[in-house]
């Protein structure tokens, strides 16, 4: 199953001024592009049976698909419980997810 996108982390670049005094271009000034950060997972529900119907929900794990190389991650879920892991396992009764990356 897969997440919505709910988290973003924006880069801001600045470049100050040219490296050289006479404002020609150098090799300090072409910078590889930043990729963004965009927010996203899949999460697969575990019942604990084969017919998730006649069961309540056991675990849920949650797997980070984010793109832009994220240093952190911080989930939140509808039980006001907490994560700073990439790939959480959640043992409560889950019906909303977020998820930030920076």
């Amino acid at each position: 199953m897969r997440g919505r996108v709910v988290g973003l982390a924006l880069v801001l670049v600045a470049l100050v001024g040219p490296a050289c005094s006479d404002d020609s271009p150098s090799a300090e000034d072409d910078d590889p592009p930043v990729a963004d950060l965009v927010a996203d997972f899949t999460y697969e529900p575990d019942y604990g049976y084969v017919d998730p119907t006649n069961c309540p929900l056991k675990s849920v794990q949650f797997t980070d698909e984010s793109t832009g190389d994220p240093e952190a991650w911080a989930w939140s879920f509808n039980d006001d419980s907490t994560s700073t892991e990439p790939d959480p396992l959640v043992t409560a009764p889950i019906t909303r997810a977020t998820l930030t990356v920076t």
